[in-house]
């Protein structure tokens, strides 16, 4: 099951070449934040736990381009000018995505049992 679609990676490419890569990388941070008061609610009346991510990308967009001035001075200054902390919010970053669906597949209880099946063929 994918986790974002192709149609997702295209509108960042759109939303980069529009406003930058500096920008782009600011939406992609924005996003989750913009989408978890909704997804939220969401789940708590549907109990659906599939969402599609594109309207949240916009929205990170449109609140990237309203408050960019106040965006801009401080992700230059902490983040973008320093590569010290730009290394390590990257690689702290793929440790907790490599944590995160570690924990996902024990959750699912899929982790001993699909090893077992592919060992098994």
């Amino acid at each position: 099951q994918e986790a974002m679609g192709f149609g997702d990676v295209t509108l960042m490419a759109m939303i980069g070449a529009f406003l930058g890569w500096q920008a782009s990388l600011i939406v992609f941070a924005l996003s989750p934040f913009a989408a978890l008061a909704i997804v939220l609610v969401n789940y708590l009346v549907t109990r659906e736990n599939e969402i599609a991510f594109g309207p949240y990308l916009c929205l990170g967009t449109l609140i990237a381009i309203l408050k960019w001035s106040l965006i801009w001075p401080l992700a230059r200054e902490r983040f973008f000018l320093n590569p010290a902390i730009l290394i390590v919010v990257l690689a702290g970053s793929l440790v907790l995505l490599m944590v995160m669906m570690l924990g996902v597949r024990i959750l699912k209880g899929n982790g001993s049992q699909q090893t077992e099946r592919d060992q098994n063929g």
